[in-house]
């Protein structure tokens, strides 16, 4: 608790407190690192992270549906001539 900021809002300081595993020392650089000044900082850092994530795993979603999709025209188009 000593090592937060007192401008860092509860639900930040509750964030970057709550992994045990990281010491008081990861957890400041963690903070620091992020810019997390306040709640918003650290909810559209999330954001992002989950924007990228989602994006690749749609990205991999689409190619797939694509190709099994194109793979069906060829079948159809095969069997019509």
């Amino acid at each position: 608790m000593g090592e937060c900021l007192p401008s860092t809002p509860v639900c930040c300081r509750d964030w970057t407190n709550s992994s045990p595993e990281m010491n008081s020392w990861e957890r400041r650089r963690l903070r620091e690192g992020l810019g997390l000044h306040s709640c918003q900082d650290l909810y559209q850092w999330l954001f992002v992270i989950y924007r990228e994530f989602f994006a690749q795993v749609l990205y991999i979603h689409n190619l797939e549906f694509y190709a099994c999709r194109d793979h069906q025209m060829d079948l159809n188009s095969m069997l019509q001539s």
